[in-house]
C-alpha cells in the first residue's frame, strides 16, 4: 500500500495526474484484503468506496460548473475510492480532514514562497490524500472523544 501511494503521490506532485497503475495496485490489493473479512464488512467497504468516488466526482462537477474550470480530477476520485476500500466508512472523514489540512498548509507555504503564483494555480491533491490515507491506515481514524 505504501509504495503504491508513494508512487501515485510523487507522479501527481510532478505532473498533476494520478496514474492508473498505482491505483489499480491499490484496488487489487484491497480486493484481496476484502476476502479476509466477513461479508458485511466487505460490503461496507465496497459501499464506502462507491460513496467516496461518487462524492468526489459530484464535488468536481459542481466545482467546475461554479468556477468554470476543473478542481478535482477523476484520479482524485479514484484515490478517494481506494480510501473507502482500505479504510471503510470510519476512516474516510479522517483521511479527508488530514488531506485538506495538509493541502491548505502546502498552499499557504507555496504562496508565501512564491512557488505558486496565485490561488487559481493548480495544487495537486493526490499527495495530500495519499498522506491522509496512509496516516489513518497506520494510526487509525481521528477520535474527538
Amino acid at each position: 500500500m505504501f509504495v503504491a501511494l508513494g508512487v501515485a503521490a510523487a507522479i501527481d506532485a510532478r505532473y498533476l495526474i494520478l496514474p492508473d497503475g498505482p491505483l489499480v495496485a491499490l484496488a487489487a490489493s484491497g480486493a484481496v484484503m476484502l476476502t479476509t473479512m466477513s461479508g458485511d464488512d466487505a460490503i461496507g467497504r465496497i459501499l464506502a468506496a462507491l460513496f467516496a468516488f461518487s462524492a468526489f466526482r459530484a464535488m468536481g462537477w459542481l466545482y467546475e460548473k461554479w468556477r468554470g474550470f476543473p478542481g478535482l480530477g477523476r484520479g482524485d476520485a479514484n484515490l478517494f475510492a481506494m480510501a473507502g476500500l482500505w479504510l471503510g466508512w470510519a476512516g474516510l472523514p479522517s483521511a479527508l480532514i488530514v488531506a485538506c489540512l495538509s493541502a491548505a498548509v502546502a498552499a499557504i507555504i507555496a504562496l508565501r514562497d512564491g512557488t505558486q503564483a496565485g490561488v487559481n494555480d493548480p495544487l495537486p491533491f493526490g499527495p495530500h490524500l495519499a498522506l491522509g490515507i496512509w496516516l489513518v491506515w497506520v494510526i487509525g481514524p481521528i477520535s474527538l472523544i
